[in-house]
């Protein structure tokens, strides 16, 4: 439907604009919107958007890579029906990489379950709902307590998980802005 109507207001005059949350280069459908256009010879450009990775970290004021604890980023998603392999699975559990799950907290006590079967060590898990607005809530555990701690907990959509050290430098809103003012008043 939304390849359709791309090219519906794609053929009439003017400028039309498909807006779309986040970037779509992660997870989107658009490569079929792309492949609509050009079988309709409608000229188009893409602009990027800020993917919920980055947007709910910076949200959040904790990167996604620091020095010395986690030197890359993998953008996965997880949901029903997907496969990873043991390999893949213990590569996951081991990496220093953060791991960013898109479309997946569904799954997630699948997905944490997977990984604690392979993990010689815990990481923790950041459940952001909401990124970047007024709504955000962010929760945070490890994948050896979150049955104890986040199993049974509803989720709000859209929600990101990410899963690594950095999540330990996490300090929480409250915090952040306490800090922030105290910093400002002294200066």
């Amino acid at each position: 439907a939304i390849n359709a109507l791309v090219v519906e207001y794609g053929k009439k005059d003017g400028l039309t604009v498909r807006l779309k949350g986040g970037d779509v280069a992660f997870f989107s459908q658009a490569i079929f919107e792309i492949r609509a256009l050009n079988e309709n010879n409608i000229p188009f450009e893409i602009v990027p958007g800020v993917t919920s990775a980055s947007g709910a970290s910076a949200s959040m004021r904790t990167p996604l890579t620091v020095r010395e604890i986690s030197r890359g980023v993998r953008i996965l998603t997880y949901h029903d029906g997907e496969h990873f392999t043991s390999v893949e699975w213990r590569n996951m559990a081991d990496t220093t990489d953060t791991l960013v799950f898109y479309m997946s907290s569904k799954a997630l006590p699948e997905l944490v379950h997977n990984l604690r079967q392979y993990a010689y060590h815990d990481k923790t898990i950041a459940i952001i709902e909401q990124a970047t607005t007024p709504q955000e809530r962010v929760l945070l555990s490890s994948i050896f307590q979150f049955d104890n701690e986040l199993a049974d907990t509803i989720i709000i959509q859209p929600a990101l998980v990410i899963i690594g050290e950095v999540m330990k430098l996490y300090e929480g809103q409250s915090q952040a802005k306490e800090k922030a003012v105290s910093f400002f008043k002294e200066h």
